[in-house]
């Protein structure tokens, strides 16, 4: 599932020369702790296909960090390399920072994380006061995102005002806590919750508790307006030409629900803080967040849920125009492994998955999905009626498909953002295979499918009830 802060809004600029792509075999990040040869090189080799400008990749094995690199470059017209100082912007991985302050809060007994968002936000829209914070933390909330509103185009100044009453004249989607719909509004709310509580700003907040503390250098709230050293430039593609991305307003690419910038050296920085609990316990924002029905939703505090293999698995993905991430976690392996890219596009998710996952299974062979091969089928008519909705998509509101958790979501953005089926992918049945299935609580069960596609396989883990209907749908 591609989860992004906002959709990309527009682009900018003109055609890029295409020969730095061309150059991108020969680009050299000069880290000391470089990916595998024959990896790297296969990343540059794809980087070069799919005309992906830069890369970059951190990795922490048990709180050492084992690899800090960048490919390509950060600036095409200028031919600046990425190296491991360059910053990159980290979308929607970036809330987890949000949430970390939130922890902290309620770790120093300043607020309660069941108490109503009301209670500590001094502006918060009637409608949603009511709401818990932990609910706001895990998207269970019912507060509708912000997404496609007039007049939260992210290229302007939109003051905290203007926000709050924009929001504030829609409904709730749900009542918390019966579903689970992505809410980038939730974690705007969360961050001037912080802002309120501590009387600084989210950009003072995120630097003075979080940053600082584990030495990260480069990393800071972004300000797309400010003159940053060693920020990346970001790109799009737009009728098959790559293009620059629109620069964000100033004060919205900062925003708490996904504002962070980080270079791959701070990246694994943060990841060694992660690991040792410092300067928040991460197992406080890992534990899933149950819906009403009692089944899992498979989403903690701003990390994405899963086991393989019995295995716990966090991550999240990012994206704000021009740049995409993604963060995986494996625990168990005492692993983490990040990468971002200065490219939104298909080609651009494919470089950032083999990147994640082929590094991930060098350092711990069989850990990922990505090791995983085809099991017999217990139920051939549920993968193919499961291909069918991820191919040609659905309509809300279908109980005969969907459970309570969506079916109950009768707004369209709502659903869509629940699912991730507004974003089909056509998939042939003979390259649509089961990989693995497990039990969950309550007669539920998970499945997990593998579609297999020209440039490297996407795997969507569906949660089904007792009666087969569907209540999760997550991708990777």
């Amino acid at each position: 599932m591609e989860l992004s802060r906002r959709a990309v809004f527009g682009v900018g600029g003109g055609l890029l020369a295409s020969r730095p792509f061309a150059e991108l075999a020969r680009a050299d990040a000069g880290s000391d702790k470089r990916l595998p040869p024959d990896l790297r090189q296969s990343l540059l080799d794809t980087m070069a296909r799919l005309r992906v400008p830069g890369l970059a990749v951190a990795a922490v094995r048990r709180g050492e960090p084992v690899v800090i690199d960048a490919l390509g470059f950060a600036s095409l017209p200028f031919r600046v390399p990425a190296d491991e100082r360059t910053l990159f912007h980290m979308g929607s991985v970036g809330k987890h920072f949000t949430a970390a302050l939130v922890v902290r809060l309620a770790a120093s007994g300043r607020i309660a994380l069941d108490d109503p968002i009301g209670k500590h936000l001094k502006d918060v829209p009637a409608a949603f006061a009511a709401c818990p914070i932990r609910s706001l933390l895990s998207h269970t909330s019912g507060i509708p995102t912000y997404d496609d509103l007039p007049g939260m185009e992210g290229d302007r100044k939109v003051l905290r005002a203007d926000f709050m009453k924009a929001i504030g004249a829609l409904p709730l989607d749900f009542v918390p806590g019966d579903c689970w719909a992505y809410s980038n509004t939730g974690f705007v709310l969360l961050g001037r919750m912080v802002e309120d509580i501590t009387g600084r700003t989210y950009r003072q907040a995120v630097t003075e508790e979080l940053l600082r503390p584990v030495g990260l250098v480069e990393g800071r709230v972004d300000d797309a307006e400010a003159i940053i050293a060693g920020r990346a430039e970001p790109y799009v593609e737009e009728n098959g030409e790559v293009r620059h991305g629109q620069q964000m307003e100033g004060d919205f690419s900062g925003w708490p629900d996904g504002g962070i910038i980080l270079s791959a050296r701070d990246a694994a920085s943060w990841e060694i803080g992660l690991q040792k609990g410092a300067p928040v316990p991460i197992a406080q924002m890992i534990a899933p967040v149950m819906c009403s029905t009692g089944r899992s939703s498979g989403y903690g505090f701003a990390w994405f849920l899963d086991r393989m293999g019995g295995s716990a698995i966090h991550y999240h993905s990012g994206s704000v125009s021009g740049f995409i991430a993604f963060w995986l976690r494996l625990p168990a392996h005492g692993i983490g492994v990040a990468a971002m890219v200065n490219f939104d596009t298909d080609g651009a998710r494919t470089v950032r998955r083999k990147a994640v996952f082929e590094l991930a299974e060098r350092l711990a062979p069989g850990s990922t999905c990505w090791s995983l091969t085809a099991i017999r089928d217990d139920d051939r008519s549920l993968t193919e009626r499961t291909r069918k909705l991820i191919s040609e998509g659905a309509k809300p509101g279908d109980a005969s498909v969907f459970a309570p958790e969506i079916a109950r979501l009768r707004n369209p953005k709502a659903f869509d953002q629940a699912t991730g089926l507004e974003d089909t992918l056509n998939v042939e049945s003979g390259r649509f295979a089961l990989v693995e299935r497990y039990d969950e609580p309550g007669g539920a069960h998970i499945r997990r499918y593998r579609a297999t596609l020209p440039d490297g396989p996407i795997h969507y883990d569906v949660g089904y009830d007792a009666t087969g209907r569907i209540f999760r749908i997550r991708s990777v």
